[in-house]
């Protein structure tokens, strides 16, 4: 498959991410009810974000060097590990005694939580500066950033914080993935000899 096809379905990919996201801010806010379908939708959020990462990396991978290498892994590494923390939050703990729920975030699966978001934090400003770096929008890369630190700092921030941190990343995601979008075109355009 060509590198422009891959490039076009990550920022498909980008855009089902950035509408995940927004479904479970909805969801997380109350104007969408929480039921076990919606629920089921929170790691699609995760998912489709890997792909759009991998896109975004690939794209600009000459220029943004060691540092858009490590931003990735950890981005990567992070978002991961989130799929399966929205996993546990939305298919275990809703169905354990609140006591239980409380020991557990006490304990090793609070810790492992606040790990994955600190790697998810560290990475997705790493592949931010790295996108910067690439040329890519700088007021996108900047909402994404800027939301991986709402996402990244959870359990530190206000709650409050979550929703709009949630639709900002989305916003930035969006952005980047139509301009990789759009890249692909202008590339498809350049005669190869």
């Amino acid at each position: 498959m060509p590198v422009p096809t891959l490039h076009r379905l990550a920022a498909i990919a980008g855009m089902l991410c950035a509408f995940a996201i927004c479904f479970n801010a909805a969801r997380r806010g109350g104007l969408v009810p929480s039921t076990d379908l919606a629920r089921a939708a929170a790691p699609l959020a995760q998912l489709f974000g890997l792909w759009l990462l991998t896109g975004l990396y690939t794209s600009t991978r000459e220029r943004t060097g060691v540092l858009g290498l490590a931003g990735y892994a950890l981005n990567s590494l992070g978002l991961a590990g989130l799929v399966g923390c929205e996993y546990v939050v939305n298919f275990v703990l809703p169905f354990v005694p609140p006591a239980t729920v409380a020991d557990l975030l006490d304990g090793l699966a609070g810790a492992v939580f606040t790990g994955t978001q600190a790697v998810l934090l560290v990475g997705a400003l790493l592949f931010a500066a790295a996108l910067a770096r690439g040329g890519h929008p700088p007021v996108a890369v900047a909402l994404y950033a800027i939301g991986a630190v709402a996402i990244g700092l959870r359990g530190v921030l206000p709650d409050v914080t979550l929703n709009p941190g949630l639709v900002l990343a989305a916003t930035g995601l969006a952005w980047l993935a139509a301009a990789l979008y759009r890249s692909t075109e202008r590339t498809a355009t350049v005669p190869t000899h």
